[in-house]
């Protein structure tokens, strides 16, 4: 009799779960696996449960800084796997590879799939704390080595050359899937015609997206008196040291230079009154998700010269790569966008494009279960 496979999910956030990977879920689902995911649970408990997911909560804070705290977690999540025992587990980011892949050491779970959905701002950073941080995360990751059926997937290919370069991982064993994908029939252009063009931010709210950076190129083209609106779209972060306060996100408001809307809960319909999407980042990218869904609405994207960014984005096509850290850049580059229709219009179809082409829901599903599918084959 054919036994069903187990695939388990393991997440920081539910919501996570919920907005980048719960159409991969069902796509393995649907190719006939039980599917499990283990997560910190907030507001998503009723929604996986509905998809028929077995969902195991997992308390497991972002930026955990008691190592006793963070031994028991791994313990934990060592003891799940042991109940479980998946066939597959998929690590998602870089805190659950890492704890997850010495929690498969312990349980000696078969196949082990990871995700490093960009390296974040640690490896990015000049401080002697975050260099010291970046050099232990590289040596844990080294644990995989420890498998001879663990694969990495990485959303760009910088990332990809990190792994290879840091000895993390054979050039074999890492696969590159740009982003996690966006229903292009979900996300799809809305005509309008807005009297004041209108430029949105969309991302968690951390100093290194370059929210301050999106603020002051507003100041210069609301200075210059060119009709225009800012949406700053987001919630501040209180478990990142990095977050945005939200005073400040207030303040910013009063002034009337953005207009701070918080959290969105409905990107599609957001999307629909938006002209530009600007993402000024310099923080460790895999490829943001907000870039893939506004691309595929027919919007034109300004964003930062950086790792992630690049793999949406051919300069001129479909929008353009602007220098790290530099408001005045930006501004002039925006100001371009806001002053000509014709071309938002050219980029945005040639943004379509390219998602359509490469960053469908479809191909990043059908790319990730070929993986899942290649390392149980190992076992015929």
């Amino acid at each position: 009799m054919y036994k069903s496979k187990k695939l388990l999910f393991l997440v920081t956030e539910d919501w996570y779960f919920l907005s980048h990977r719960l159409h991969l879920a069902k796509a393995a689902q649907h190719e006939g696996y039980d599917v499990f995911v283990v997560t910190r649970v907030n507001k998503g408990e009723k929604i996986i449960k509905s998809e028929g997911i077995e969902l195991i909560p997992l308390d497991m804070n972002r930026h955990g800084k008691s190592i006793i705290k963070e031994i028991s977690i791994i313990n934990r999540i060592t003891k799940v796997y042991k109940d479980i025992n998946p066939d597959i587990v998929h690590h998602i980011a870089l805190k659950p590879t890492l704890y997850g892949t010495l929690a498969s050491i312990f349980s000696k779970t078969p196949y082990v799939v990871n995700t490093v959905a960009g390296l974040g701002y640690v490896f990015k950073s000049k401080y002697l704390i975050d260099k010291i941080i970046s050099t232990i995360i590289i040596l844990l990751l080294r644990c995989s080595a420890y498998f001879k059926s663990l694969k990495f997937i990485t959303q760009n290919s910088e990332d990809r050359d990190f792994l290879v370069r840091k000895y993390i991982a054979k050039r074999k064993d890492v696969y590159l899937i740009r982003g996690s994908g966006v229903d292009p029939d979900l996300y799809k252009p809305v005509e309008h015609n807005n009297d004041i063009p209108t430029v949105l931010f969309a991302s968690r709210l951390l100093w290194s997206k370059g929210v301050e950076d999106f603020v002051s190129a507003a100041k210069i083209i609301k200075n210059k008196n060119i009709p225009s609106r800012f949406l700053l779209a987001g919630e501040p972060d209180s478990e990142n040291p990095d977050s945005v306060p939200l005073t400040q996100l207030n303040e910013w408001n009063n002034k009337g230079f953005v207009e701070y809307i918080g959290y969105q809960n409905n990107m599609p319909a957001l999307l629909t009154d938006i002209d530009v999407v600007c993402l000024p980042t310099y923080y460790g990218e895999g490829v943001p998700k907000i870039l893939i869904e506004a691309a595929s609405c027919a919007i034109p994207l300004v964003i930062t010269d950086v790792a992630g960014c690049r793999e949406i984005v051919s300069n001129g096509v479909n929008g353009y790569l602007v220098p790290v850290r530099d408001p005045d850049a930006i501004a002039s580059t925006l100001e371009t966008l806001l002053l000509d229709t014709k071309m938002r219009i050219k980029m945005g179809i040639e943004g379509r494009r390219i998602v359509k082409e490469g960053f469908s829901m479809d191909k990043v599903n059908s790319e990730t279960i070929k993986i899942y599918r290649d390392l149980l084959c190992q076992e015929n």
